[in-house]
């Protein structure tokens, strides 16, 4: 037990071990002790109960057996015939003799049956006895009569009585009586020897609670002793009807014990009182004694409880010293115990130490990893960087082409309905080229007389030719140049310029068309006016109006078929609007998708620099802790040095 500090901490484990098992042993002894000063208390009190009685008994028992003795020296005396013969002169020196042998007794009294009596102290003096209590009763009973005690009017003691019926030989019914009467003196001193488990004192009370013997005279021979306390004259009552028992009651502020029990020979009892305390001492000597064998118990168990906490907290102290140094980052503290057991703190500190290995494993790994990951998340948020600067060029480029694009969607657009106005115009001519043939036709049903004016008409209708000639090269030429709109559209995807010079094209030509619709209008008024003309001369221009006629109809079909090449170019340059408008979609969507590369890029970026910042960290904190021998500032600074040059290239940027 050498090495044991009593040092008072609440909160360690040593003095919680040492607390419990003190408390445990605390309330396993103070619990047996409790149950068997219980379970003795309970005996001995039954047996102290029992031993007040037996006194009472046995106290009982001696007054009984002294009055019997008394009682027998009457009843011998009065068969003797110096008593039987009821002459006094006989009887006197017999009484006498007697008298002498006991100091207790006072007198003799000798006496008739009609209560003229003598007595050994006044010589051949009569007394009248007959007004006496013992006197009657004898007469009446004819029995032997123990009187109540009574103050002697000779010694002025208290006295007591014993009287039996005196017969002669001839007569049956008593002739006189003869009476012992005897001092109490010996029951006071006898009431002095009684106790209750040697304290306490006795005391005989009359069946009337008169006390009849105490060691305190002021009491002898009246009751007012009882009316010190109720629970008192409850118990007196009891012992004077003849009962025997225990009772308890408070005299003076005192609780005190009461054994009582009956004097079969007289209308007595004795009784015997003592302190509760003093009856009891045998009890609180087992209770002190139980509280010192506890209280002793529990010092020893104390300083075993601290040897025994000790003993177990001291290993587990150590692996807690240990757990703070590495704690504190230091993985090169050792588990010491101070002792090697296979007990379960054994078996902590083996899987401490084992802990401790794995720890440090994992540490260098995880140093060895955050290094690398530091390395390549510098290099992610490089390249990160410069992908957004390539995707943000991407979309400048994108916005262009996409604002080219939808400036060659509205231009072909316009070419469209440009388009779609000359179709109109040309669709108008051809209204007025059938209303021309129909009108030269009923011109030729009607004249046959044109013939010149036929003949002008048909030289004008020469010059329409021409017209139409025209007008077929440039449908011809639109053709063409819905050609080159369609190769156009086809390489809108790359700029989209050529559809501004496509549509000037088209708009020139659906001009011409315009223009050539306009002279045939001119052509046909005039024609109209040489139909006029001919009216006079119908009979020579029948020819020349068939002539016109025919030249009507081709002309008609010439423009019907510049109609239909119309809408072809119509339907091209609407094509090449709709897939203008198209790639501009496609350019908007595509710069839209660029816009969003571009937040993701700089997502990523931003999440490669906060990878490298929490490698950093890491690395900060993995240093912090003490492997093979190396010391924290040393790892520490490596640590910096690296992440610096980690960095460095996003510095550089």
């Amino acid at each position: 037990m050498k090495g044991i500090k009593l040092g008072f901490n609440i909160s360690s484990l040593k003095t919680k071990l040492a607390l419990i098992l003190i408390i445990v042993t605390a309330l396993i002894l103070t619990g047996l002790s409790y149950f068997n000063y219980t379970r003795a208390s309970s005996i001995l009190s039954t047996e102290i109960e029992d031993a007040a009685l037996a006194g009472a008994r046995h106290n009982a028992e001696i007054v009984t057996n002294w009055l019997t003795g008394i009682q027998n020296e009457v009843v011998s005396l009065v068969v003797t015939p110096a008593i039987k013969s009821m002459d006094w002169e006989k009887q006197l020196p017999v009484l006498q003799v007697v008298a002498d042998k006991h100091d207790d007794y006072e007198m003799f009294v000798v006496g008739d049956v009609k209560g003229v009596a003598h007595t050994t102290t006044s010589g051949n003096q009569e007394f009248d006895i007959s007004d006496r209590q013992y006197f009657n009763d004898v007469m009446q009973t004819k029995e032997v009569v123990i009187s109540d005690p009574i103050i002697s009017k000779s010694s002025n003691q208290l006295v007591v009585t014993i009287a039996a019926p005196v017969y002669n030989e001839e007569i049956t019914a008593p002739v006189g009586l003869v009476a012992a009467t005897v001092t109490l003196e010996y029951l006071q001193e006898l009431v002095k020897e009684m106790n209750i488990g040697g304290s306490g004192y006795g005391g005989i009370v009359n069946h009337d609670l008169t006390m009849i013997a105490h060691p305190d005279k002021q009491w002898i021979n009246n009751t007012k002793i009882w009316d010190l306390d109720a629970d008192l004259k409850k118990l007196a009552e009891k012992a004077a009807a003849g009962e025997e028992g225990l009772g308890r009651y408070t005299l003076e502020g005192e609780s005190k014990e009461l054994a009582y029990a009956p004097i079969e020979l007289a209308e007595w009892s004795v009784f015997m009182a003592a302190g509760t305390d003093d009856v009891m001492a045998p009890l609180s000597e087992i209770r002190n004694l139980a509280v010192s064998f506890t209280i002793g118990s529990i010092l020893i168990m104390l300083l075993v409880s601290i040897a025994i906490a000790s003993y177990i907290a001291k290993p587990i102290v150590s692996l807690g010293k240990t757990a703070e140094a590495i704690a504190s980052g230091d993985l090169t503290a050792k588990v010491d115990t101070g002792r090697k057991s296979n007990d379960e703190i054994g078996g902590l500190a083996n899987s401490f130490e084992k802990m401790v290995e794995n720890l440090k494993s994992m540490l260098t790994r995880v140093q060895g990893t955050s290094d690398k990951l530091a390395s390549h998340s510098q290099e992610l948020a490089s390249s990160s960087e410069e992908v957004s600067a390539t995707v943000e060029e991407v979309a400048s480029t994108t916005n262009e082409v996409a604002a080219t694009s939808g400036q060659g969607a509205e231009n072909a657009e316009g070419a469209a309905k440009e388009s779609e106005q000359v179709q109109q115009v040309a669709e108008e001519g051809n209204k007025a080229v059938q209303e021309t043939v129909e009108k030269m036709q009923s011109i030729s049903d009607s004249s046959q007389n044109v013939a010149t004016a036929v003949k002008n008409l048909g030289e004008q209708s020469n010059q329409i030719g021409e017209i139409i000639s025209t007008i077929t090269n440039i449908a011809d030429q639109t053709n063409l140049l819905a050609l080159n709109a369609a190769i156009e559209a086809a390489r809108a995807g790359e700029h989209g310029r050529g559809f501004a010079v496509v549509a000037e094209e088209v708009r020139k030509l659906a001009e011409q068309s315009a223009g050539a619709a306009g002279e045939i209008t001119g052509l046909i008024e005039k024609i109209q006016v040489g139909v006029g003309e001919a009216v006079t001369a119908i009979d020579g221009s029948v020819v020349e109006v068939d002539d016109g006629v025919q030249v009507a109809n081709n002309a008609g079909a010439s423009l019907e078929q510049i109609i239909k090449a119309i809408e072809k170019n119509t339907a091209v340059i609407q094509d090449v609007a709709t897939g203008s408008g198209q790639a501009n979609e496609g350019m908007q969507q595509l710069s839209a998708s660029n816009e969003q590369i571009t937040s993701t890029v700089q997502q990523i970026s931003s999440a490669a620099q906060e990878l490298a910042n929490i490698a950093g960290e890491l690395q900060n904190e993995v240093v912090k802790f003490k492997l093979d021998g190396a010391s924290h500032d040393q790892n520490y600074n490596n640590n910096e040095v690296d992440n610096t040059e980690n960095t460095s290239p996003k510095e550089n940027k």
